[in-house]
C-alpha cells in the first residue's frame, strides 16, 4: 500500500498493476469466486502469528525441549484454529461490504479460536508456561486478520477517489447526513457530482476533514468558497441547519445562480393498503418530514426570487 501511494505521488501512472481497479479485480476473483482463498490466507496468517509470537515471547537460545514442543504442537494448533474460525462463522461475511462490526466480529472469533487451541495444547505438557505466548498469538492474529480484511475497503476507497468526476458540489452539513451524501456521491458516478468539501456552521469543525474531504467554512464564507472553488451545486444534507444561516446560503446561491439540492432518505410504501405501510407514509413524504424552519426558509427564498 505504501508503494502504491508513493508511486502515485511521483506520477508513475503507467504502472497499471498497482492501480486499485486492477488489485480489486484480483481480490474479488480470488476471494469471492474461490472460497478456499480466505482459508488459505488465514492458514498463512495463523502460521505467521504463531511463529511471530514464539520469536517475540521466548529469548534465544531456545532449548531443544521448547523447539520440539513448538514444532510438535503447531499442526494441531493450525487445525484447531482454522476449524474454530469456520465453526464460529468467520467465512460467512461479505468482505466487500465490511464495516466496523465485521472487523469486531473477526476479533470476536479469533479470541475463542486461540483460547481453544491453548486448551488443546495443555495435554502436551509444555516445558514452560505458554499462557502469555498464546495471548500474544491472539493479538498478532487479530491484527493480521483485521488488516487483510480491511484491504478491500482501502482499495475500494482509493479507486473511488481516482474515478470521481463531474461538477463540483459543496455539501452543507458535515454530520451523519452529510457523510451519507458524500459516500453516495463517491460510489455512484451517475450523479455527475464531485464533492469538493463541506460547509458547516459549527466553529469546532472549521479546518478539519471528514472522510478526507475538507470542511471549507461556514455559511458566512460561502461567497469566498464559491470564488475559490468554482462550486456548481450546493447540497443541503442536514435538517438541523439554523434558518438564518440557510437563508444566507440560499441568497448567495441565488445571486450566483447556483442550484441548491436537498438530500434526504425517502421511504415509499409498496403496498399502501397495509396498515404498517400507512404508518410509515407520513415519514416518507418529504413535505411531511420537512421541519417548519426549513419550509419557512424555502418560502422566503421563493418570495425573494419572485420579487427579484
Amino acid at each position: 500500500m505504501a508503494t502504491y501511494i508513493g508511486l502515485r505521488k511521483l506520477g508513475y501512472e503507467e504502472i497499471a498493476l498497482l492501480r486499485p481497479a486492477t488489485l480489486l479485480r484480483w481480490y474479488e476473483s480470488f476471494t469471492f469466486n474461490r472460497l478456499f482463498f480466505l482459508g488459505f490466507v488465514d492458514m498463512m496468517l495463523i502460521t505467521a502469528a504463531h511463529g511471530g509470537a514464539f520469536v517475540l515471547k521466548y529469548e534465544l537460545p531456545w532449548s531443544p525441549e521448547l523447539k520440539a514442543w513448538h514444532i510438535g504442537t503447531f499442526p494441531l494448533v493450525l487445525v484447531v484454529q482454522l476449524a474454530a474460525l469456520y465453526a464460529l462463522g468467520l467465512y460467512r461475511g461479505v468482505w466487500r461490504a465490511a464495516e466496523t462490526s465485521d472487523l469486531l466480529r473477526v476479533v470476536g472469533t479469533v479470541l475463542p479460536a486461540v483460547a481453544l487451541s491453548y486448551l488443546v495444547t495443555l495435554v502436551s505438557l509444555a516445558p514452560v508456561d505458554t499462557l502469555r505466548f498464546f495471548l500474544l498469538d491472539a493479538l498478532l492474529l487479530s491484527s493480521l486478520m483485521v488488516g487483510i480484511r480491511s484491504m478491500y475497503r482501502v482499495l475500494d476507497y482509493l479507486q473511488q477517489r481516482d474515478n470521481v468526476t463531474g461538477e463540483a458540489a459543496l455539501i452543507y452539513g458535515a454530520g451523519r447526513g452529510g457523510q451519507l451524501v458524500l459516500r453516495e456521491l463517491l460510489q455512484n458516478p451517475r450523479f455527475g457530482l464531485r464533492p469538493i468539501g463541506f460547509l458547516d456552521d459549527d466553529p469546532r469543525l472549521q479546518g478539519r476533514r471528514v472522510h478526507g474531504i475538507p470542511i471549507r467554512g461556514a455559511a458566512a464564507d460561502l461567497r469566498a468558497i464559491i470564488n475559490a472553488q468554482s462550486v456548481a451545486f450546493l447540497i443541503v444534507a442536514s435538517r438541523d441547519i439554523n434558518s438564518d444561516h440557510l437563508h444566507q446560503a440560499l441568497s448567495v446561491c441565488q445571486e450566483r445562480r447556483i442550484p441548491v439540492l436537498r438530500a434526504h432518505l425517502k421511504l415509499e410504501p409498496i403496498m399502501p393498503e397495509l396498515s404498517r405501510a400507512k404508518s410509515l407514509l407520513p415519514a416518507a413524504l418529504p413535505d411531511a418530514a420537512t421541519p417548519t424552519w426549513q419550509r419557512t426558509s424555502a418560502k422566503r427564498y421563493r418570495k425573494e426570487r419572485q420579487a427579484g
